[in-house]
């Protein structure tokens, strides 16, 4: 496949991912009780009714108008994923590894917008979960593929993000800070996506 058209496909699914960010700023404007960047998390902006969330340590009321642009807004980024894990497999250097990864993240995110956290919170965490991890493993699967700095960033990227994401997938619903964790992971992958898509070169193969 042409370098650049696959540069160009890359970088056209980082963009359909970064909506799922902008889907989180429309719907956090509507949000009642005024939205907790930190402490809220991204499965409150999709939460179909006015109810209240019991957590372990915690009750947290929610009210999400947009809540429809929310996780529609996760399915496409979870589709894009799945576009990248795919034209990753047609792609020579593109590791197995980081399309299954990708795959996975897609995956996930698709059924976190799928299985809104009010309608079964058990299934939500049980879909949810993976994501914490597997994304910023992509990442890392992708930056040992490539050279220069922005393999530097995406290393960076996943450490920061693995860091976030275990603690998330060990202690989720029980933190203060879940929304600060949630963004940790995913907001500096989307934006590596993008970059490595225009400025990423493959690492020379031996």
């Amino acid at each position: 496949m042409n370098p650049t058209i696959i540069r160009m496909t890359l970088f056209g699914f980082s963009l359909l991912m970064f909506f799922a960010v902008v889907g989180e700023f429309i719907a956090a404007a509507s949000f009642t009780p005024a939205y907790d960047w930190v402490g809220n998390t991204i499965s409150h902006l999709g939460a179909t009714t006015c109810t209240s969330i019991v957590y372990p340590l915690d009750v947290v009321p929610v009210c999400s108008p947009e809540h429809l642009l929310l996780n529609s807004s996760l399915v496409v980024s979870g589709m894009a994923m799945l576009g990248i894990a795919l034209v990753g497999r047609f792609t020579k250097g593109f590791s197995y590894w980081a399309s299954l990864l990708w795959f996975v993240t897609g995956m996930s995110t698709m059924a976190s917008g799928l299985i809104p956290l009010d309608v079964s919170p058990e299934w939500h965490l049980f879909v949810t979960t993976p994501l914490y991890l597997s994304m910023p493993l992509a990442v890392l699967a992708g930056a040992i593929q490539l050279q220069g700095w922005v393999s530097r960033v995406g290393y960076g990227f996943a450490i920061i993000g693995l860091c976030a994401g275990l603690w998330l997938a060990l202690y989720a619903g029980t933190q203060a800070y879940d929304g600060l964790l949630e963004r940790l992971v995913i907001w500096p992958s989307t934006l590596w996506v993008a970059l490595a898509a225009i400025f990423g070169h493959p690492r020379p193969r031996s």
